[in-house]
């Protein structure tokens, strides 16, 4: 049965414009059209009589458009629906967050899940900045003679000298992308949030090395705990067979103000070698390691992280004494355009970070103490 459209409707996600005809075979469809005046029922002759009429008056383009028209498209195809789906859910669902809030964490919210999962990233302090992440700090607190107290509260000792010290750092972008073949994006269900946390692993990760190691060139970016001055550096002799006395030394190292905030941040290789020397029935009775979910060392939390290199497998501190400044709320941006050729979508999250140690040596009694210490089988570091 043929209608004519007499005011403007979409059918099918088509938009019919006024004087569109099209054939309907939905009896039910046809009635309530024509009902609420939004179509006309056309006699057969009628219809013939109006496009000769027509076909006489336009040109070869008008007739090509009024067929567009009247013949309704194909729905559009699975890869495409999927796609525009894929690219709504990632605008839609992430969320950026002030830089100190890591409420709420759900798994399509990046900075959350930097926040939440950075295992090193996460144990620092967080701080937005706007320009420059400038940290003023005590560089050299010289207590060689521990002041005396006088009645009245005045320090009359000798060696209470203070040095302020300033760390600025420039924010560094960092970015982790991903291709998505478009039969992942047809097939796959919720790949907006595998996705999602996909890349928010691939940037903790690289978050975590950004701590420990930089990269710290021209002022720009995290500079790294262990390429800073004011880590110190434990000796021991053998990384790969660590002794427990060695590992005591490290922990004689911090400021004891600062111990009970402290952890240890160990490579798989490192935490291996750990276990090889010291996991013994005697050491884990008297709690000298402990394994397992929650493994600890003298005493101590223990973190295993990949972003730990090899040459300095073990490092302990206070990592709250390392401020991470956050310049940029992280950006989730999707292109299903960028890798047309390859027919991928493409998923790129992003942010811009500086870092750095503001905690400096403090002497005491003719010894230095820090707020970081990381292992090297050289006195000179890596």
């Amino acid at each position: 049965m043929k209608i004519k459209f007499i005011k403007e409707y979409t059918l099918d996600g088509q938009v019919l414009p006024v004087d569109s005809v099209i054939e309907i075979e939905d009896q039910a469809l046809v009635d309530t059209l024509t009902a609420d005046g939004t179509a006309v029922l056309v006699p057969d002759d009628v219809i013939e009589q109006e496009c000769a009429c027509k076909t006489d008056e336009m040109t070869a383009k008008a007739v090509k458009d009024i067929e567009q028209k009247t013949i309704s498209a194909p729905k559009a195809v699975a890869k495409e629906k999927h796609m525009k789906g894929l690219i709504k859910a990632i605008s839609n669902t992430i969320s950026t967050k002030a830089a100190t809030d890591y409420s709420a964490t759900t798994s399509t919210e990046i900075l959350g899940i930097v926040g939440q999962d950075a295992q090193v990233y996460g144990l620092t302090s967080k701080r937005t900045v706007k320009g420059n992440l400038k940290i003023v700090y005590s560089n050299v607190n010289s207590n060689a003679d521990a002041p005396v107290i006088g009645i009245v509260g005045e320090s009359t000792g000798a060696g209470t000298a203070c040095t302020l010290a300033e760390y600025d750092a420039i924010p560094a972008k960092w970015i982790a992308t991903v291709n998505i073949p478009s039969e992942m994006v047809d097939d796959v269900e919720n790949m907006e949030a595998f996705v999602t946390k996909e890349l928010g692993n691939k940037l903790n990760l690289v978050l975590d090395n950004s701590v420990l190691n930089g990269p710290f060139t021209q002022n720009k970016g995290f500079n790294g705990i262990v390429n800073d001055a004011n880590t110190a550096i434990a000796v021991i002799a053998d990384l790969d067979a660590p002794k427990a006395d060695e590992l005591l030394a490290m922990t004689a190292k911090i400021n004891p103000a600062l111990l009970p905030n402290c952890k240890w941040v160990v490579s798989p290789k490192g935490w291996s070698a750990i276990c090889g020397e010291l996991l013994t029935a005697e050491n884990i009775g008297n709690q000298l390691i402990q394994a397992g979910k929650t493994p600890m060392l003298l005493g101590f939390d223990v973190v295993i992280s990949m972003a730990v290199p090899a040459a300095t497998p073990m490092v302990f501190g206070d990592f709250g004494q390392y401020v991470s400044g956050v310049a940029r709320d992280i950006r989730v941006e999707v292109d299903p355009s960028a890798s047309f050729l390859t027919d991928e979508v493409a998923v790129k999250i992003s942010g811009r970070f500086a870092g750095g140690l503001a905690c400096g040596i403090q002497t005491y009694a003719g010894a230095e103490y820090a707020g970081m210490v990381y292992a090297s089988e050289s006195e000179y570091g890596v």
